[in-house]
């Protein structure tokens, strides 16, 4: 049973599967194992749904993957949610990542969703300064959350 102090959080799993055991997929599990930790909060690893209704039970919902021409945020969302955008590559080198009709449609929505946001994370000055622009977002709602490596890595103590 969770007590009235403590707060429910779902934290979402990226949609598309292969990313899960990659790159973001690898965060979002690392973020989860970190956040089981804290006291006071309960922390649920959920499958991405577009139903807003399936994630009721929450306080707080995090989409820690976002991408730029796939819908990886729900179209209505009735909870406070947080966002990590790790960068903005594909807008900003356009050349680089042509996105097509379906794509242009698509970065036209994820933007729309972003600002709704009750935060946006990213994982570096850079990327914040980015996404302040892009959303045209409050800079004071975009927190820069580095990453850090996986606690297996560890200060080599001797060189046998």
């Amino acid at each position: 049973m969770v007590d009235k102090q403590t707060m429910k959080i779902a934290l979402v799993k990226p949609p598309n599967v292969g990313v899960e055991v990659r790159g973001m997929g690898f965060y979002v599990h690392r973020l989860y194992e970190a956040l089981r930790r804290i006291n006071g909060l309960k922390i649920d690893l959920v499958d991405f749904s577009y139903l807003p209704f399936l994630y009721h039970q929450y306080d707080l919902v995090h989409f820690p993957y976002f991408d730029n021409f796939f819908l990886t945020l729900p179209p209505i969302l009735l909870h406070p949610f947080v966002v990590t955008i790790p960068d903005l590559t594909q807008i900003i080198f356009p050349h680089h990542f042509p996105k097509g009709f379906r794509g242009e449609l698509k970065w036209s929505i994820q933007k729309n969703l972003v600002t709704k946001a009750s935060a946006i994370i990213t994982i570096s000055n850079s990327a914040k300064k980015d996404t302040q622009s892009f959303f045209n977002y409050p800079q004071n709602k975009i927190f820069t959350t580095y990453l850090a490596a996986d606690e297996k890595f560890q200060v080599v103590k001797s060189k046998k």
